[in-house]
């Protein structure tokens, strides 16, 4: 009987302490997309470079139990162009910038760096057309369909973004991966 009314007493708080830890998760993520979006309209007259170190300095330095990743890019729209996948916050077309923001708990592992870069190295830029009779021709392929021919095992954060787009990266480097297949296809980027 005591066995019983413990079991019940230790579920409820853990009920009470796992209500507690979601709202301020909650509350955090809402306050982490507004510190974003009120840095993207302070900055807007910065080069993605500056803005993406500045935006990673300020949320590394508040949120330092975390490691970020920032990318900020020229606007670009459309599955030819980019796709991306975030574990965090993606504000396309905002104040003149695509900006990709993610992040992790400091003592989460890394992902597979080595697996991340070969994959990244080894898909095709292009898709062959034709035949033996009228030729062949070779065209790009559309950022989706590298994007879903990539695998993506334990990252956070994986983009497919045209090179002409000016992508500038700030993240702890430890958790990085990156790879430009430029200046005619795309800037391929894992990170987790």
């Amino acid at each position: 009987m005591y066995l019983l009314i413990f079991a019940d007493f230790s579920s409820f708080y853990f009920q009470v302490i796992t209500s507690i830890w979601f709202c301020v998760v909650a509350n955090a993520y809402d306050k982490i997309g507004k510190e974003i979006d009120d840095y993207s309209a302070k900055n807007r007259g910065q080069t993605n470079v500056q803005f993406a170190a500045g935006l990673f300095n300020l949320l590394a330095i508040k949120y330092y139990r975390r490691h970020w990743i920032v990318i900020a890019y020229n606007p670009i729209w459309g599955f030819d162009n980019h796709t991306v996948r975030v574990s965090g916050y993606i504000r396309f077309r905002k104040h003149g910038r695509n900006i990709l923001v993610a992040s992790v708990d400091h003592r989460k592992p890394v992902m597979n760096l080595a697996r991340a870069e070969t994959e990244m190295k080894k898909v095709s830029m292009t898709y062959r057309v034709g035949n033996w009779f009228t030729g062949y021709w070779n065209y790009r392929q559309k950022a989706r369909k590298i994007y879903d021919s990539l695998d993506k095992t334990g990252a956070s954060l994986v983009s497919v973004i045209r090179c002409n787009a000016h992508v500038a990266v700030h993240a702890h480097s430890n958790r990085l991966k990156y790879v430009k297949r430029c200046p005619d296809y795309y800037f391929l980027v894992m990170w987790g």
